[in-house]
């Protein structure tokens, strides 16, 4: 099952940082905005392996990017990334 995670970047004073608000703790940087988001949907996948591994179940993909902008604000980078669950 293929799961749309809701992700934030984040320009940082040397590098990119991402996080996923419904996976917790889930984060990747990278040196540019593409590094970063390879890196995310890697940790993504890995982190929701080891959910799967666990006998845990995959966070539900609830949060919506209207929501990130309003409350975060416009100076940051918004997207969505699909990940096997």
């Amino acid at each position: 099952m293929n799961r749309a995670y809701a992700v934030v970047i984040r320009r940082m004073e040397r590098n990119y940082s991402a996080d996923c608000p419904d996976v917790r703790g889930c984060i990747a940087t990278g040196r540019t905005v593409d590094e970063t988001l390879r890196h995310m949907r890697s940790a993504l996948a890995m982190h929701l392996r080891g959910l799967r591994e666990d006998g845990q179940s995959a966070p539900r993909a609830v949060t919506q990017l209207a929501t990130l902008v309003r409350r975060n604000g416009a100076d940051q980078i918004y997207t969505v990334l699909r990940v096997a669950a």
